[in-house]
């Protein structure tokens, strides 16, 4: 019995968030790995928190269409098996540096959950460039955070996939 409250009472003790990152060498223009970063209407492409060629959702692009305050809203179509997943989000763009950074939150069924920055290093020639991807999710109640300082935050395999699929376009556009 004393087993679970001294756990949640070590979970109240614990930071709020946790962090994951991913990094990869995309063959393409900066310019063009960009242009897929800072455009929110290109997310549903590749990105983690929007990607799921299964589950239908419906978008809409609020502000402007890319760089800073630029946000894309979606809300998942689909009443069946999957809607048990994130219904509803919002991914906003926070700052935004031509070629070098941009940053971003999340929130997801009408909750903050998570921000992310995207770093790019680029080669002297501008023919590739390494992209660091950045995801800090603030993790809801003790057990959360006990169970994310344990383990670590569980979304790294999704950050490594979106980075493929990112790369993919990108690479793919550029040829």
């Amino acid at each position: 019995m004393m087993l679970p409250l001294m756990l949640v009472a070590i979970g109240y003790t614990l930071p709020p968030s946790s962090h994951a990152e991913s990094e990869i060498v995309i063959h393409a223009e900066p310019k063009s790995i960009y242009s897929f970063l800072n455009t929110p209407g290109n997310h549903p492409l590749w990105a983690p928190w929007v990607y799921n060629p299964q589950q239908p959702a419906e978008l809409e692009i609020s502000g402007s269409a890319e760089g800073k305050e630029a946000k894309l809203y979606w809300r998942n179509t689909d009443n069946g098996l999957l809607s048990d997943k994130i219904t509803n989000g919002e991914t906003t763009i926070t700052s935004s540096i031509p070629y070098k950074f941009l940053t971003g939150d999340l929130v997801f069924n009408n909750v903050p959950t998570a921000s992310y920055k995207f770093t790019i290093y680029n080669n002297k020639a501008n023919t590739q460039a390494r992209i660091l991807f950045q995801y800090q999710s603030l993790e809801k109640g003790p057990m959360n955070r006990l169970s994310a300082t344990m383990f670590g935050n569980d979304i790294k395999s999704e950050l490594d996939m979106s980075l493929n699929r990112l790369k993919s376009i990108a690479e793919t556009v550029s040829d």
